[in-house]
């Protein structure tokens, strides 16, 4: 499925602009690190890059934080049963960095 500007969750998609921003392979978080895998078949993308789901891992450029899953904070959109990564999902620890995708005017609930 591809998507462009769209809200999915419940309701479906809409590009009005609530909920979390979905966060994409190679998405940023507010360590400068990245998100390195989705987590999924590659079958859900926004703009031709895969969306990630719970599980997909972050590389953290500090010392001793490394590579580590990301657990989401939605708890309604859902990709082949695994939740969507959005804003403000967290690296696990020693990391913890918060994972800030760039507002492509995709949000889910």
């Amino acid at each position: 499925m591809e998507f462009g500007s769209a809200t999915f969750g419940s309701d479906g998609f809409s590009s009005s602009g609530t909920g979390k921003l979905v966060a994409l392979l190679g998405d940023s978080s507010d360590h400068n690190g990245h998100l390195i895998n989705t987590n999924q078949d590659n079958t859900l993308v926004v703009e031709g890059v895969p969306v990630c789901v719970a599980g997909c891992m972050h590389y953290c450029p500090i010392v001793g934080h490394g590579t580590q899953p990301v657990t989401p904070v939605t708890i309604k959109s859902y990709h082949n049963g695994k939740l969507i990564i959005t804003y403000g999902a967290m690296a696990a620890a020693p990391c913890n960095a918060v994972i800030q995708p760039p507002d492509r005017h995709v949000y889910v609930e």
